[in-house]
């Protein structure tokens, strides 16, 4: 008899359950928020497959969820294999057993994945750590029919990350698969470590590389694919290219000495855009060159007509780079400091390869971004005066606190911070003309920038001078500047908000946003 009335209240709260708002959505507007919320599996941290996956969670919720998430193939269409890594094994028969255990997980968990995704495109993704020969020799039939299964999809793949060692043929057989047999494919990130036993020097010329539908092409390649020539080679297709020959990934505990580490030089540069001449937008890692360096003469000049946003990474080209590069339609330029490692930035004075760039190509350019100390003063003046029709600049600060030993005291860094708004908050003498009347950067619009106040309110009050400076060309239009986020190294005793409320100097404020970032405490 006790238990009648618990019956009640549970069958009460299940009706009510029944009559919550939930269960009246129709199925295609749950289905389109599932898949809004479905894992990138490119993105790191996402949960890969497994139940955590909120296809997986979301088809444990109740009997009609569950139904609907099995039956549409495209919450089962991204994949994210993570084959296991070398294991922690008390002894190597320990190791072994271990590995062949998660491997065949894994053979199941994508053999699943695959029957349910039906005849869906696959956005697919491969990991697999360092393996030690031992695992794979003892269990190569299952590591076999792992990659069996993952090649056999190949007809279906559309975008695809491979990041692994080449440990075993069947693994270079995922690169090696023929072009014909990948007609979807339109983006390949592809970070892959080969180990001795392989030839890997050709890996672009054949195979997943050639894919007929490839637009997107991201490449951490090892030092053979850089080291080659690459005349004659053409991907036409591609409109994406990004290059890293940097940035490691935790892959297994494998260290890596300089003699490893890939090369990617400005004439390197100048080959690969080259081999992509329908480029829309590129990114490159540049390492260091003496200043010495100039571009060869005999390099034939490289014309890049629908190259649209160029991004240098590490370190600044080479002299006579960009005389060696035509590029009508280039709008967005990005130079970024390598942030992964303490680098000695050299200061880019007049003359240098980054001056040349900016010259070459800053008439045509609406958008900039540079590290904070990549220019010196004057090489930063002069540049101001070749970007007319510069929209938006961006000036990025190092994430390593300023190195005191190279760029000299913090000072220094607020001198060229004052000298930077100072210049943007006047007017320069053009050209052929007696008068002041050109507006530095007369079309600019947007501002993100990082100021260093070392001591008193200097830094405060010019920046509050500049913005008073273009906003009062509101009426015109012109130099009217809408949108500034400025990070303060150290906030002052200026209240930048507060002085820009008080004042009374002719500027307009309407449809103006202005973010300030600035350590706490300070």
């Amino acid at each position: 008899m006790r238990t009648l009335p618990m019956q009640r209240i549970g069958f009460a709260e299940g009706c009510r359950s029944h009559a919550s708002p939930i269960w009246r959505v129709p199925e295609d507007i749950i289905s389109t928020i599932f898949l809004i919320n479905l894992p990138d599996v490119f993105e790191e941290g996402e949960p890969g497959m497994s139940s955590k996956h909120s296809a997986v969670a979301a088809s444990h919720v109740c009997r009609d969820w569950r139904r609907l998430v099995l039956n549409t193939p495209l919450f089962w269409s991204s994949l994210h294999l993570r084959i296991p890594g070398f294991g922690e094994g008390k002894s190597v028969e320990d190791t072994v057993k271990r590995f062949g255990s998660e491997l065949e997980k894994c053979k199941g968990v994508v053999a699943t994945w695959l029957l349910r995704s039906g005849s869906c495109p696959l956005k697919l993704r491969v990991d697999s750590p360092y393996v030690p020969q031992y695992c794979i020799r003892a269990h190569s039939q299952l590591h076999t029919v792992l990659i069996d299964l993952i090649y056999a999809s190949a007809y279906r793949w559309k975008h695809i990350r491979f990041n692994f060692f080449l440990r075993t043929a069947h693994m270079l057989r995922l690169l090696e698969i023929a072009p014909k047999d990948v007609p979807l494919i339109e983006t390949i990130h592809a970070e892959l470590y080969p180990l001795q036993g392989y030839d890997t020097s050709a890996i672009l010329d054949k195979g997943l590389f050639r894919a007929p539908s490839l637009r997107v092409l991201h490449l951490n390649p090892w030092r053979d694919i850089l080291a080659r020539e690459l005349k004659g080679l053409v991907w036409t297709s591609v409109t994406d290219l990004h290059v890293d020959t940097v940035t490691k990934r935790a892959l297994g505990p494998v260290a890596f000495d300089d003699s490893d580490t890939p090369f990617t030089s400005s004439h390197q540069v100048l080959e690969l855009l080259r081999a992509f001449p329908n480029l829309v937008r590129g990114s490159f890692y540049l390492e260091w060159e003496d200043e010495h360096t100039y571009a060869k003469a005999d390099t034939p000049v490289v014309t890049l007509r629908h190259l649209k946003a160029l991004t240098l990474e590490g370190y600044p080209p080479c002299r006579g780079f960009a005389s060696r590069l035509l590029l009508p339609s280039l709008r967005t330029l990005e130079i970024r400091s390598d942030l992964s490692r303490e680098l000695e930035w050299p200061i880019s004075r007049m003359g240098s390869g980054l001056v040349e760039l900016i010259e070459h190509c800053g008439e045509d350019l609406d958008s900039l971004t540079i590290w904070q100390e990549s220019l010196d003063k004057d090489a930063l003046g002069h540049c101001l005066t070749y970007l007319p029709n510069l929209e938006k600049l961006r000036i990025l600060e190092t994430k390593h606190d300023l190195v005191f030993g190279f760029f000299g005291s913090c000072g220094f860094a607020q001198t060229k911070d004052i000298y930077l708004l100072d210049r943007l908050s006047q007017r320069f003498q053009s050209p052929g003309s007696l008068i002041d009347e050109a507006l530095y950067l007369p079309k600019l619009q947007v501002l993100e920038i990082c100021l260093h106040n070392c001591s008193g309110d200097h830094i405060e009050k010019a920046f509050v001078a500049f913005i008073i400076a273009r906003r009062k060309c509101f009426d015109s239009g012109m130099g009217c500047i809408r949108d500034v986020h400025v990070t303060l190294h150290r906030r002052g005793n200026v209240d930048i908000v507060q002085e820009l409320q008080d004042v009374d100097a002719g500027a307009n404020f309407d449809n103006f946003v202005l973010r300030i970032t600035a350590p706490k405490g300070s």
